[in-house]
């Protein structure tokens, strides 16, 4: 779903970032060592020196998510594949005041609106009305994030955008909706929000399947097999895929008769098994304290004789 840093092609064009040192900005030019707002699709050669051990570089957007790490300085050499689209770039520590956007190629003008705040989160077509149907296709999302205290969560199958709990920030997202279920929410208040389906979306699934993903930022979330943020499950035996996206961050389920975490430094995907008791269960990145959520789980209806 997501690139990860490959070795970098001798012919691309090359990118230069730099983030740092202590409090100053984040640069990034194009081969001519100019700022830039426009690429053409392609792939580049991205040269990133982190010279603060507070602060990091990270690039998302359609295929894309790099991030430096934010205890590591030095230079790191990334090789992306830019498709048309919005991509961002940003200091995860400081969002509010340190980001900017760059377009690929002719992205389709913002038909839909994502909008947090205090008290609300809204999903909608351009003309106000809230979505609830969409064709399949290729979106622009113009994205309003007015709240230092939650983050807007867009799920579904081979989608995951987030802004971060503490920034504001405005942004465009560009993004693939195919065939299926969907859902936008609150980070921290996860009960807060909606879905909507797409196509000839799936019936509901009734599998006992939970999605976890944390990182590269400071974001941190679990969704059920129809991609619904969880608050209140059924006792019984699930499945739990973890995607752990940063060297940073770790994810960590602890309840009753559970305590699984996933290792700092690591990055990829872990699937256990895992059978859930009535009682409340917590999840959190062990590093950082900003990143956490709950949800309580309820006994198992006894089968009648």
């Amino acid at each position: 779903m997501l690139a990860l840093p490959t070795a970098a092609g001798a012919d691309a064009p090359v990118l230069t970032a730099v983030t740092g040192p202590g409090a100053k900005g984040m640069t990034i030019v194009g081969p001519d060592g100019k700022p830039f707002t426009h690429l053409d699709p392609g792939t580049y050669t991205i040269n990133v020196s982190d010279t603060s051990e507070t602060r990091d570089f990270s690039l998302r957007g359609p295929g894309v998510s790099l991030h430096t790490g934010f205890m590591e300085t030095g230079d790191q050499t990334w090789t992306a594949t830019f498709t048309t689209g919005w991509y961002r770039y940003y200091d995860a520590a400081f969002e509010t005041d340190i980001h900017g956007q760059f377009t690929v190629g002719t992205p389709p003008p913002p038909t839909l609106t994502a909008r947090i705040g205090i008290g609300f989160i809204t999903f909608r077509h351009s003309d106000g009305s809230p979505v609830k149907r969409l064709d399949p296709g290729t979106y622009s999302i113009a994205v309003h994030d007015s709240t230092s205290g939650d983050g807007f969560h867009l799920m579904g199958p081979g989608v995951e955008e987030h802004t971060q709990v503490n920034p504001t920030v405005d942004y465009i997202w560009t993004v693939t909706f195919g065939d299926g279920r969907y859902s936008f929410y609150r980070e921290r208040d996860p009960a807060k929000g909606g879905s909507f389906v797409v196509g000839a979306a799936p019936p509901l699934s009734k599998r006992k399947l939970l999605h976890a993903v944390t990182g590269p930022d400071f974001s941190i979330t679990v969704v059920d097999a129809n991609w619904r943020p969880v608050t209140r499950l059924v006792a019984g035996t699930y499945t739990l895929s973890v995607v752990d996206t940063g060297s940073d961050h770790n994810f960590h389920l602890s309840g009753p008769r559970i305590d699984l975490a996933t290792t700092v430094p690591f990055v990829g995907t872990k699937t256990w098994t895992i059978r859930l008791r009535a009682g409340s269960y917590s999840y959190r990145c062990d590093p950082h304290s900003i990143m956490f959520g709950s949800f309580a789980v309820k006994a198992a209806k006894k089968p009648r004789h």
